[in-house]
C-alpha cells in the first residue's frame, strides 16, 4: 500500500511506531519506503535493513529471506538475523531471482531488446559457484513440506527437468511435461499437448496405471496466513462417457476414493463427496461417516 499511515499498536492499544508511504508485510517484518529507498523493520519498529535500497523482495520457500538491490549490486540476505548471505555486482541485464540458505538463482537477459522475455537461469551457491547448468527458466517448488527443495526447470530447447537443491537433474520429462511434485519421490506429470497426467516415482514408474486427463495436490493452509504445505494427496480427473469423474490417490498411488463426481477436502482428513446419487462426509480412507440422498429435500434446505 503506497501513501497511508500505518500504525503499529501492542496488545495494550498503544502506538509502537507509526510510518507514512509504502508498507508491505511478509507475515513477520515490514518492507517500508522512505525518500525513495526501500528497507525493513520488525513488527516491534527496529531497523533490520536501513531505506537505502532500490528495492527489496522476499524469497526462499517461506519468505524467509530476502534480495535487496542497491545501485548495481545484489544481495541475498536472511529475514531471520538480517545477516547478509551474498553480494554481487552486475549489469543491467543480471538480477537474482530465487535465493534460500544455500543457493541463488541468477537469471541473465539474452535479447538485446528490452521487451523480449530471452532469459536464461543457472543456480549458484554461496561461494559463487554455478552448480548447474543454464535453463531457460527455473521454478523452485515453494509449498513442498519443510526440508524439501527440488526445481522445475526448463532447458534450452524447451524440454522439462527436475533439479535437486545441489543443480543436479533428478527426473527429465518428455516434451510438452510439467510437473508438480507431491513427495520427495512422487511427481504428477501432467502433457497439456495430450491432455494427459501420469503419477512417477523418479525413476518414471508409473505409480497408477489408470487413464487420468488431470491430477490436482490438496494444500493446507495455515491459519491466518497464506503459507501452504501441498499433501500427499492429490484429485485425479478421468472421462467415463461424457462424465468427468474423480479418484483420490496419495502419493504411492492408493486409490481411497473413486468415481466422484466432487470432492471438497474440508480438513487434512475430511472430505465432502458426491458420488452416484449421495453425497456426503468422507474420511481419508474412504468410509462414509455421513450421507444423504441427492433427492433428499433437505439438500437444498
Amino acid at each position: 500500500s503506497r501513501n497511508q499511515k500505518f500504525r503499529v499498536i501492542d496488545k495494550n492499544q498503544q502506538v509502537v511506531w507509526e510510518h507514512e508511504g509504502y508498507v508491505c508485510s511478509n507475515g513477520q517484518q515490514l518492507i517500508v519506503q522512505q525518500n525513495e529507498k526501500y528497507g525493513v523493520r520488525n513488527g516491534d519498529g527496529t531497523e533490520v535493513f536501513p531505506c537505502v535500497y532500490d528495492y527489496i523482495r522476499t524469497t526462499g520457500q517461506n519468505n524467509d529471506y530476502y534480495i535487496l538491490k542497491q545501485g548495481n549490486q545484489f544481495s541475498v540476505a536472511s529475514a531471520a538475523d538480517g545477516a547478509i548471505l551474498y553480494t554481487m555486482d552486475s549489469t543491467e541485464d543480471q538480477e537474482i531471482s530465487y535465493a534460500n540458505d544455500s543457493l541463488f538463482v541468477l537469471q541473465t537477459q539474452v535479447s538485446e531488446d528490452p521487451s523480449d522475455w530471452q532469459r536464461t537461469e543457472q543456480m549458484f551457491d554461496y561461494a559463487g559457484n554455478a552448480i548447474s547448468e543454464q535453463y531457460r527458466s527455473i521454478w523452485a517448488d515453494q509449498s513442498l513440506k519443510q526440508g524439501l527443495c527440488y526445481f522445475e526447470a526448463r532447458t534450452l530447447d524447451e524440454n522439462s527437468v527436475l533439479l535437486d537443491e545441489k543443480g543436479q537433474v533428478v527426473f527429465t520429462g518428455e516434451k510438452g511435461d510439467s510437473f508438480i511434485l507431491l513427495d520427495e519421490n512422487s511427481l504428477i506429470v501432467h502433457n497439456y499437448e495430450e491432455n494427459s497426467a501420469r503419477l512417477v516415482d523418479l525413476t518414471g514408474q508409473q505409480k497408477n496405471k489408470k487413464a487420468y486427463t488431470g491430477m490436482y495436490p490438496f494444500y493446507d493452509y495455515e491459519e491466518g496466513s497464506w503459507t501452504s504445505t501441498k499433501l500427499s494427496l492429490c484429485v485425479a480427473e478421468y472421462s467415463f462417457g461424457q462424465t468427468q469423474l474423480k479418484d483420490l490417490i496419495t502419493a504411492d498411488g492408493t486409490v481411497l476414493i473413486e468415481q466422484a463426481k466432487s470432492i471438497v477436502m474440508l480438513d487434512t482428513d475430511r472430505f465432502w463427496v458426491e458420488k452416484g446419487f449421495v453425497q456426503g462426509l468422507m474420511d481419508a480412507e474412504g468410509n462414509w461417516l455421513y450421507q444423504q440422498s441427492l433427492f433428499d429435500s433437505s439438500v437444498d434446505e
